[in-house]
């Protein structure tokens, strides 16, 4: 039985393992100045998002103060708009998981697009990067695969980030992506990462044998 107990508690650690969240992604910027930056870098909200999933994908971020209180959001829908000029997605306010939770009054859709304008929280947005928006422009050639990332307040550390409500891996890593050369001849309009295949954010393969593996001790297990 003891067997049975520490084979099973290995199978939900892997189960929680956390999951590599690199992938397309643009970046956006916030502030309370009507040129959408500050002088404090600390007032600058730069914010990574990602791209090219399915409008159920939740893209969720925390932090805390040092009274141990949580700032939490997350968002779905996220998707670029069909010339690659806007990010659309629905915000969540206090979940990290786009959960039914929600209250219906903390659930609002947002955008943000190539110009600086005022959002309903009173800041300034502005979409700094969408190259990874279109797949087939001549932009697509500065796209960068990068882990979500936030910009928190001064006050706030300890970040951490899930998708789908799993923890990404800790750090953020980028690599350039060259745009499909078959493309460039044959291309005469946008159109967005979002109706292309994209990573996912599920364990890799060896994850998921490792797994198999335990469940099959489990079972041999039972079977003396």
């Amino acid at each position: 039985m003891q067997v049975i107990g520490t084979t099973l508690a290995a199978v939900a650690a892997i189960a929680a393992a956390d999951v590599d969240c690199t992938q397309y992604a643009v970046t956006t910027q916030s502030s309370y100045s009507t040129e959408c930056t500050d002088a404090d870098q600390n007032n600058n909200k730069i914010h990574v998002w990602p791209v090219g999933q399915p409008a159920t994908y939740c893209h969720g971020w925390e932090a805390s103060d040092q009274g141990g209180n949580k700032e939490k959001m997350s968002a779905n829908s996220i998707k670029c708009s069909p010339d690659a000029s806007i990010l659309y997605y629905t915000l969540y306010y206090g979940v990290i998981d786009c959960g039914a939770t929600t209250k219906p009054n903390k659930v609002e859709e947002r955008n943000f697009t190539s110009t600086c304008e005022k959002g309903e929280d009173n800041m300034y947005g502005l979409a700094l990067d969408l190259s990874c928006c279109d797949t087939r422009g001549t932009g697509f050639s500065n796209c960068k695969k990068a882990a979500p990332s936030v910009q928190f307040s001064s006050n706030l550390g300890n970040p951490k980030y899930y998708a789908n409500g799993l923890l990404c891996l800790s750090g953020n890593s980028s690599s350039s992506t060259a745009a499909p050369t078959t493309m460039k001849a044959t291309t005469t309009s946008p159109t967005t990462v979002a109706a292309t295949a994209a990573p996912t954010t599920a364990p890799n393969s060896s994850i998921s044998v490792a797994a198999l593996s335990a469940i099959s001790l489990v079972i041999a297990a039972l079977a003396l």
